[in-house]
């Protein structure tokens, strides 16, 4: 799996380059795990420094703020290239084996992946606000096809003063409605209570901070590549109960049970599990109770 992973990424990456979009190169594909224990890549190294990287509040919010208009471009241009940059036939070099394939519209899969993780946390209180997203699929599932990183977050993007000198991490990449894409960037913007800066943990200042990177990401970026609001409303839905039933499962059975490293537990908070049930409420209007949510995502 991870051999496959990490040959999708190359391969993204290489095609991506080639279309002009800011990515290292990659230089190396090691597959064989003898060397290092672990497939790796060597590629390109670039300047900059992840656009959160600042260590304390004001830092942080000074360079989000002198950030946040390139950051938005830059992931707006992404969905404006042709999907066919990396999938040549209009499939994806290799699939993830998630669940269903990749031929599969990444909104249906998504939906899947949501239903199977509930069934084996299990998390019943979930179960209403999946049935919410179902019944409203029909309405969006048909959308032009754009290039996801489904992980387009300030840690992955790499900036120089205004200019994104490097997008990061394509492990998740995929091929779908570039909705889903955006609104997974501005669920995790609002609901990452989990961060060294105090401030942006979960409490009121930290949940208006939150909010308000949020929402000039998503005005931004609909100033630059006008959204369909409604569609973007459901898509945040999906993507909210996408990383709350995805969290849940880590919890109960452990990061590799969803497919990743066991560090990546450290993101998986209360706080981060109480602000996406609260953005699951909002968006659906299926109110789920927190008790409930809490009781069935016990810690390891």
């Amino acid at each position: 799996m991870a051999a496959e992973k990490c040959a999708r990424e190359s391969w993204t990456m290489h095609r991506l380059k080639d279309a002009g979009y800011p990515v290292p190169r990659p230089y190396l594909f090691e597959s064989d795990h003898e060397p290092l224990g672990t497939p790796f890549m060597i590629m390109e190294r670039v300047n900059g420094r992840p656009l959160f990287a600042s260590d304390t509040i004001p830092k942080a919010m000074a360079v989000f703020v002198k950030g946040v208009v390139p950051f938005a471009r830059v992931h707006a241009a992404l969905h404006s290239l042709n999907a066919r940059v990396v999938s040549g036939d209009g499939e994806l070099r290799a699939d993830d084996g998630e669940c269903e394939s990749k031929s599969s519209p990444l909104l249906d899969r998504m939906l899947t992946t949501i239903a199977d993780r509930i069934e084996q946390t299990p998390l019943p209180a979930l179960k209403p606000a999946l049935e919410w997203v179902r019944n409203n699929a029909s309405r969006f599932r048909s959308s032009p096809n754009s290039v996801l990183h489904l992980d387009y977050l300030p840690r992955n993007v790499m900036v120089e003063g205004l200019h994104v000198t490097g997008v990061m991490d394509w492990l998740d990449m995929d091929i779908g409605d570039r909705h889903l894409d955006a609104a997974t960037t501005a669920v995790i913007l609002r609901t990452s209570a989990t961060g060294r800066h105090g401030l942006l943990r979960d409490h009121a200042v930290g949940n208006i901070l939150r909010t308000l990177c949020a929402a000039t990401y998503v005005t931004l970026y609909h100033s630059i590549f006008p959204l369909d609001l409604e569609r973007f409303h459901y898509c945040q839905a999906v993507a909210a109960l996408h990383r709350l039933a995805t969290f849940s499962l880590m919890r109960s059975r452990g990061p590799e049970s969803a497919g990743f490293r066991p560090r990546a537990i450290t993101e998986v908070t209360p706080a981060v599990l109480r602000a996406l049930a609260r953005r699951v409420t909002r968006l659906t209007g299926v109110s789920l109770p927190l008790s409930e949510v809490d009781l069935s995502c016990r810690k390891l």
